[in-house]
C-alpha cells in the first residue's frame, strides 16, 4: 500500500500545482498588464496597416509629382519656344521694313535711277 499512497500523494500534489497554475492564469487574465498588452498589440497592428497605406500613398504621390513636374517643365519650355519664335518673327518684320525703307530711300536718291526714270 505504500506505493498506492505515494501515487495518491503525487496526484494530490499535481492537483494542488494545477489549481495554483489555474489561479495564476486567472490572475494574469484579470491583470491590467495583459489587457494593456492586448490593446497595444491591436494598436500596433493598426499602426502597421496605416503605415503601409501611407507608404503606398507617398509612392503614388511621388510618381504623380514627378509626372506633374515634367508636364510643367514641358509647358514652360514650349512657352519659351513660342516667345522666342514670336520675337524672331517681330524682329524679322522690323528689320525687313527698315531694309525696305532704306532701299526705297536709296533708289530715290540714286542719280542713275532718277535720270532713268525721266527718260
Amino acid at each position: 500500500m505504500g506505493t498506492a499512497d505515494n501515487l495518491k500523494n503525487i496526484i494530490n500534489q499535481q492537483k494542488e500545482i494545477l489549481s495554483e497554475l489555474e489561479a495564476e492564469h486567472q490572475a494574469l487574465e484579470n491583470s491590467d498588464l495583459v489587457k494593456e498588452n492586448a490593446a497595444l498589440k491591436s494598436d500596433l497592428e493598426k499602426l502597421r496597416s496605416d503605415f503601409e497605406q501611407i507608404s503606398n500613398n507617398v509612392s503614388r504621390f511621388a510618381e504623380e509629382n514627378a509626372s506633374l513636374k515634367n508636364a510643367l517643365y514641358e509647358q514652360i519650355y514650349n512657352e519659351k519656344i513660342k516667345i522666342i519664335y514670336s520675337t524672331a518673327q517681330k524682329l524679322d518684320i522690323y528689320f525687313q521694313s527698315n531694309i525696305d525703307g532704306e532701299l526705297n530711300r536709296g533708289t530715290s536718291k540714286n542719280p542713275i535711277t532718277a535720270t532713268s526714270n525721266k527718260w
